[in-house]
Parts: structure tokens; C-alpha cells; sequence
């Protein structure tokens, strides 16, 4: 079948770092990364301000809910003489006001995510494409995604893509319930329950704060499907810089297309970053910056291969409608 699919890679990508563009992708990674920290910050500050402030909350927002709970808990109490009333009205509560605050973190992150960081990342892939073809990318090409036209086209490939991911946030979905759960369990089970509004059994932050950081990591080991679901994905980037003239579905497509048979190759291929990644794990994560721009130039030669592959194959059949001009679009597109 040829040469291995990782071979040579990394070399072709150290040469079109080496042309004089690596503070350019070091400033590319930079632009595009920030609306994610800053999505990712303040979703952070929103969950931190809740739960050190959760026990003057509950008062507030708990206590009409809890007190139509404990209606509920008393008439069913009354029927089978089990005294329910502290762990259902406590749990619920707590757990309902966690799936709201939940519920719209989610709804403003993944907002962010198709408005925003991706239409950025797929003007980066486009960058990136241009710089290993040797042509002289200029930096407004981060923004081209945002041009009249091809932001609605970019947001609807990657909503499209979001709902073909959505079977597999099944597991997160549910450990998050359970996760949840686990919290409230933990901390709404006290007969102060029944007293008037609801109040915690803790008033440090630190006793509040690790149960929901085991919460969080156990949802995060939920979302290991949707990692593994996201390598058949993972050209559209640089699809959509390549081929302009596709509908999203053809992009969705044409990616599931190109990567059959080359997911576990794409997956060793961030493997083989782990050293790396643990070298920038030890300087407090800075090291991640520094890294990105050596990652992507990977990225572009192994999607550029991607291409290659699928033209040989024959299914790489659309011509991006910008070939007059580009003559890296015009040389992924079948003559």
C-alpha cells in the first residue's frame, strides 16, 4: 500500500515552520484559542460564584421549589408511612438547580463553539494549508470564515457535525445524572431540609467545591466516545478552506469518506505528541502554546495526505470554485 501513512509528516511540517512562519502560527494558534479560554474562563467563574455561593442561593431559589416538594414527599410519605421528605425534597431540589446551571453553561459554550472558535479554526486550517503550499498566507486568512457566505456555510457544516457527535454524548449524559446525583446526595440528605429553606450541612468552599470536581471529571471520562467519534471529523476544517463550493452535507461526508480507515492512524499520530504534551504538562501548561503551531503544520500535511488519498481513490470529485485563485484548492480538486 506504499509508504505508511505517518511517514514523513512531521519532517515536511518542521519545513514549513522553517520558512520564517512559525511566530505567524504561534499568533494564528493564539487568536484562536482565546475565545475558547474565554468561554471556558467564564463558564469557570459562573460555576465557581455558584457553588461558593450555593449556600445563599438555596434559600433564594430552593426554597419555593422545596416547599412544593415537600408537599409531594408528605402526601407520599402519608400513603406508605415512610418518612421521605429529607432526601426527596433535598435531592431534588439540589439536583434540579445543578441541571439548570448545567443546562445553560452547555447552551452558552456550545454557542460559543459554532459562532465562534470554530469558524476561527477553520480559518486557521486554511492558513496552515496555504503556509505548507508555500504560499505566502496573509493573516486576515483567520477571518475568512467570517466573509459573507461562507460563515453561514461553516456554522451549518459544524451544526450538522455537532448532531451526527450527539449519539455518543449518551454516556457523559448519563454519568452526568449520576455525577450529579452523587452531589446532591452528598450534600441535601441533612434533616436541616425540613426546616424552613434549604441549607448545606458544609460552609467551606473546599467541602462544596470537590464533589462537583469529581462531578466534572467523571463527565469528562463520559465524553470519551465523542473524542473517539470526532477523528471521522476531523478534515472539516480544512475541507471547507479547500473546497468552498460544497454544501455542508457534502462536507460531512467527504470527511466520514476520507478518514475511513485512517481514524487509528490519525489517533497515533496525536500519540506520538505525548512526550510533548508531558514536557508542556511540567512548565504549568505554557508549553502547550509553544507546541500548537508544531501540531497543526502535522495536522495540515496529514490532512493534505487525506486528499491525496481520497483523489486517488476517485471520490474526491468537487472543484473548489476558488481554483482560478488558489492553486492548492485547484490541486485537491479531480481535473
Amino acid at each position: 500500500m506504499g509508504v505508511p501513512f505517518r511517514i514523513g509528516l512531521k519532517d515536511a511540517a518542521i519545513l514549513a515552520l522553517t520558512r520564517g512562519r512559525y511566530t505567524r502560527g504561534l499568533l494564528a494558534h493564539v487568536l484562536r484559542l482565546a475565545p475558547s479560554v474565554a468561554a471556558v474562563g467564564a463558564g469557570a467563574a459562573v460555576g465557581i460564584g455558584f457553588v461558593r455561593h450555593l449556600p445563599g442561593i438555596l434559600p433564594l431559589l430552593g426554597g419555593p421549589a422545596a416547599d412544593g416538594i415537600r408537599n409531594l414527599a408528605s402526601v407520599l410519605a402519608a400513603r406508605n408511612g415512610t418518612p421521605l421528605e429529607p432526601v426527596f425534597a433535598g435531592v431534588l431540589v439540589l439536583w434540579t438547580l445543578q441541571a439548570v446551571l448545567a443546562g445553560t453553561l452547555a447552551v452558552g459554550f456550545l454557542a460559543a463553539l459554532l459562532l465562534l472558535v470554530l469558524p476561527l479554526s477553520a480559518g486557521s486550517s486554511d492558513w496552515y494549508r496555504l503556509n505548507r503550499s508555500g504560499l505566502d498566507a496573509p493573516f486576515r486568512t483567520l477571518f475568512s470564515f467570517f466573509r459573507a457566505g461562507r460563515y453561514g456555510i461553516a456554522v451549518r457544516t459544524f451544526a450538522l457535525q455537532t448532531l451526527r457527535i450527539a449519539p455518543c454524548f449518551l454516556p457523559a449524559a448519563v454519568v452526568a445524572v449520576a455525577a450529579s446525583m452523587f452531589v446532591a446526595l452528598r450534600y441535601a440528605t441533612e434533616p436541616a431540609w425540613l426546616q424552613g429553606a434549604p441549607v448545606l450541612p458544609v460552609d467551606s468552599f473546599a467541602g462544596l467545591a470537590l464533589p462537583v470536581l469529581l462531578a466534572i471529571l467523571a463527565v469528562a471520562a463520559g465524553l470519551i466516545p465523542v473524542w473517539i467519534r470526532n477523528y471521522a471529523f476531523r478534515p472539516i476544517p480544512w475541507i471547507l478552506a479547500a473546497l468552498p463550493g460544497l454544501a455542508p452535507r457534502e462536507v460531512v461526508r467527504l470527511s466520514e469518506r476520507m478518514t475511513r480507515g485512517r481514524r487509528l492512524d490519525l489517533f497515533l499520530l496525536d500519540l506520538s505528541f505525548a512526550g510533548w504534551a508531558v514536557s508542556s504538562l511540567l512548565v504549568c501548561g505554557t508549553g502547550f502554546l509553544f507546541l500548537a503551531p508544531y501540531y497543526e503544520a502535522v495536522q495540515a500535511e496529514a490532512h493534505a495526505r487525506l486528499a491525496e488519498e481520497a483523489e486517488a481513490e476517485g471520490f474526491l470529485v468537487r472543484r473548489a470554485r476558488s481554483s482560478r485563485t488558489d492553486p492548492e484548492a485547484s490541486r485537491t480538486g479531480s481535473p
